[in-house]
């Protein structure tokens, strides 16, 4: 089912900065579809960061922890300071 699933047009009503993280091991979302997802929030002017891990799979927030939490603390760093000012 998830092989299936289309969310490209959801990413046109998307109205935030946004990181896109894949890994190049990814089976359920090969980076292909994330450089897809990557482009069109470039193109729309919400792409943040595109992250990608070599040898990572699908799960990048328990393959690579330590790694996935730096880029959700920078994340998470910048969206409450600009929700700040």
């Amino acid at each position: 089912a998830m092989s299936h699933l289309d969310a490209l047009d959801a990413l046109d009503v998307l109205a935030v900065p946004t990181t896109v993280v894949v890994g190049t091991e990814d089976k359920l979302l090969p980076p292909v579809q994330s450089d897809i997802m990557a482009d069109r929030l470039r193109q729309n002017g919400f792409l943040h960061d595109y992250v990608v891990w070599e040898g990572i799979g699908h799960m990048s927030s328990i393959e690579a922890g330590a790694e996935f939490n730096e880029v959700l603390d920078e994340v998470l760093g910048k969206g409450v300071g600009e929700l700040a000012s």
